[in-house]
C-alpha cells in the first residue's frame, strides 16, 4: 500500500514530465484510500485506468497508455512492496521444508517446462507485442526449455554431498569429512526486461 505522497514521487521519478497535480486523479487517490490513508495498489491502478476522462484532462500522456493497458500504474510502484507479499509466501513454504526434496524440485521445474510448451503461441504473441522482432526472437528463447532439461538430469549431481580429504593425518584420522550442500533460503532473481524468457 502507498501514500499519495509515494505515489506522486514515485511517478515523479518514472516520468519527470508528468506534474503530478491532477485534481481528478487525487479525488479518485481519496476515494480508494483505507483508514490510514494509503491505497491498495492494484485496486487503485485498476479504478485509475477505468474513471473516464481522469487522464485526457489531467494527464493527457496517458490517456491512451491507461485505456489500452489497465494496471499500468504498477510498474511505478517500487519493487519491494510488489515482492515483499510473493517473498513471504515463499519463505513460509521453504522454512516448512516442503521445497527440500530434490524430487520436489525436479517436478517445480517440469511444471515450468510444461507452462512453457503448453503456452508457447501465448509467450511468443506477448514478447512480439512487448519487443517486437520476428519469430527467430522467440525461438531463441526455446533454449530454455533444453537448459531446464540439463538442470533436472544435472540436480542429484549438483546436490550430492562431496568428500573431503585433509593433508593432516590427525584431521584425517578423525573420519570421514563431506561437504553437504544445503539450501538456505528464498532468492529473488530479477532477469532482463529484454530477455524475458
Amino acid at each position: 500500500k502507498m501514500s499519495y505522497e509515494v505515489l506522486a514521487e514515485n511517478l515523479g521519478g518514472a516520468l519527470p514530465a508528468v506534474m503530478v497535480s491532477g485534481d481528478k486523479f487525487r479525488a479518485l487517490f481519496d476515494k480508494s484510500k483505507d483508514k490510514e490513508g494509503l491505497i491498495d495498489w492494484p485496486s487503485f491502478s485498476n479504478m485509475a485506468a477505468a474513471e473516464p476522462g481522469i487522464f485526457e484532462s489531467d494527464w493527457p500522456i496517458f490517456s491512451s497508455m491507461a485505456a489500452a493497458e489497465p494496471g499500468i500504474f504498477e510498474s511505478f510502484v517500487p519493487m519491494e512492496p510488489r515482492v515483499q507479499p510473493i517473498y513471504d509466501e515463499l519463505k513460509a513454504t521453504f522454512d516448512s521444508g516442503k521445497t527440500r526434496p530434490l524430487e520436489w524440485r525436479k517436478e517445480q521445474l517440469r511444471g515450468l517446462q510444461r507452462l512453457y510448451i503448453e503456452n508457447q503461441k501465448d509467450l511468443q504473441e506477448a514478447l512480439h507485442g512487448d519487443l517486437g522482432g520476428g519469430s527467430l526472437r522467440s525461438l531463441m528463447e526455446n533454449f530454455a526449455i533444453a537448459h531446464m532439461d540439463h538442470i533436472i538430469a544435472s540436480l542429484d549431481e549438483w546436490a550430492a554431498d562431496e568428500p573431503v580429504t585433509s593433508s593432516d593425518p590427525v584431521d584425517a584420522a578423525k573420519g570421514k569429512w563431506v561437504l553437504r550442500k544445503e539450501p538456505k533460503g528464498v532468492a529473488f532473481l530479477m532477469g532482463a526486461w529484454n530477455f524475458q524468457l
